[in-house]
């Protein structure tokens, strides 16, 4: 099990003329991306899907997904995020389908056991007053302080630095009679992602009201339960054309300061923040996906291509502007997107395909696999449904009855569970 976080520091420099204000973030380096080593991607969610794909032996059935209801943030719009965000990578990473997105069921409960097996992955939207002991809060999450001192006509502030989520693949064990060859796989520790309780989480609502996507995302939030991939993923490339970026959650503190008569300031404050692109970044954590400016040591890292033309809404795209595509992808520190940047996309793609292979070479051949979502197509809605919907449980094809002789009872075999390394928390990003 591999945790990783989602740590902001801000620091503001204002004038009071102007109110202007500098967001200091990390310089641009390589155009990369990072992700998990291949050979450690079992229990990712590609994987988790994959078991099921491919017709492998598995104690769960879909992929069960926990949403942990919160005050602010919560219910139909909880729902529809969280959707979102599992849509994003799932696209990106080239094996999305309806029939892969079908095998995903999303419940929003009052409380989600992070522990809790019968769930593939847990989401918890986390409040003070609703932390359990599983989710070590105070070993991870610490209250956000905001200082602001004046200096003649100019003032600073400056939040230090505050964790807002962290992300985990979970842990998958298999069992095996020949080494190398797998032949069944347990849910031992569901993928995670939590953000941290001390922030006011709210929706994108407010984020999209002034652009002419806040009808759609209305008309998706009603649906919530019924929403198609095909759907999210036109949605998420809405977001992705107009690179919206989220605002900032100091902004009414430095503006009561600079209002004040006050020459310092020091308080603990809890931020009102969108919660949409921490919640994209650890959802990329359970896909498998590391930091793209700070990667653990045994990260796999890649370069994509440098420019690109990205014409505005409605423009000649041969009369663009080349955008070159920055590192500071959502997977990175520094700058926060409400959508999957290039290098986001390189790096899952990257991840996805090795690790079908992975999954192929150490699992025996099965007869019957749910058909690849590679190849999938969306069925005509007017046809039958889709053969396996979110609701209904894989059908076991029913056994056809071979004469054979009666066989001479062999020595039964038994199942050794491979050994599984036991999940060592990575250290926090500060």
């Amino acid at each position: 099990m591999r945790y990783v976080s989602r740590p902001v520091s801000v620091f503001l420099f204002l004038t009071l003329s102007t109110l202007a204000c500098k967001t200091v973030r990390h310089q641009a380096s390589e155009i990369k991306w990072a992700h998990t080593p291949a050979t450690s991607s079992t229990s990712i969610i590609n994987a988790r899907l994959q078991y099921l794909l491919l017709g492998y032996q598995a104690d769960f059935k879909a992929l069960n997904v926990c949403i942990q209801d919160a005050t602010f943030y919560k219910g139909p719009t909880l729902l529809l995020e969280t959707k979102l965000a599992y849509a994003a990578w799932l696209d990106a990473s080239g094996q999305g389908s309806e029939i892969a997105w079908n095998l995903f069921h999303f419940t929003i409960q009052p409380h989600c056991n992070m522990l809790d097996t019968q769930f593939s992955s847990v989401v918890v939207i986390d409040e003070v007053g609703k932390i359990t002991p599983e989710q070590q809060v105070d070993k991870s999450f610490t209250p956000s302080k905001v200082s602001c001192k004046r200096s003649g006509k100019s003032a600073s502030c400056s939040t230090g630095s505050m964790l807002m989520g962290l992300g985990g693949t979970g842990t998958i064990a298999y069992q095996f009679v020949t080494p190398e060859t797998w032949e069944r796989v347990t849910n031992s520790a569901p993928a995670t992602v939590i953000l941290s309780p001390y922030a006011d989480w709210i929706s994108l609502e407010n984020e999209l009201s002034k652009t002419p996507l806040i009808t759609h995302y209305k008309d998706l939030t009603a649906r919530g339960d019924t929403l198609t991939f095909a759907e999210l993923k036109a949605f998420n490339a809405e977001l992705d054309k107009r690179i919206l970026k989220p605002s900032s959650g100091i902004d009414a503190i430095v503006k009561a300061f600079l209002a004040s008569k006050d020459q310092t300031l020091e308080k603990t404050f809890v931020p009102i923040q969108p919660a949409f692109h921490v919640l994209l970044h650890e959802v990329g954590h359970q896909f498998g996906m590391d930091h793209a400016d700070n990667p653990n040591l045994d990260s796999e890292t890649g370069l994509v291509g440098q420019a690109e033309k990205v014409p505005v809404q409605g423009q000649n795209p041969a009369q663009a502007p080349i955008r070159f595509i920055t590192s500071e992808a959502t997977m990175a520190y520094a700058d926060e997107y409400l959508y999957l940047t290039a290098d986001d996309k390189a790096g899952i793609n990257d991840l996805a395909i090795k690790n079908l292979d992975l999954l192929k070479t150490h699992f025996k051949a099965k007869p019957n696999p749910i058909p690849d979502p590679i190849q999938a197509t969306i069925p005509d809605p007017n046809q039958a449904p889709l053969p396996y919907s979110a609701k209904t449980p894989l059908p076991v094809p029913a056994p056809i009855p071979i004469p054979a002789p009666v066989p001479v009872p062999a020595p039964a075999q038994i199942l050794v569970p491979a050994p599984v390394k036991p999940p060592v928390p990575a250290p926090l990003r500060r």
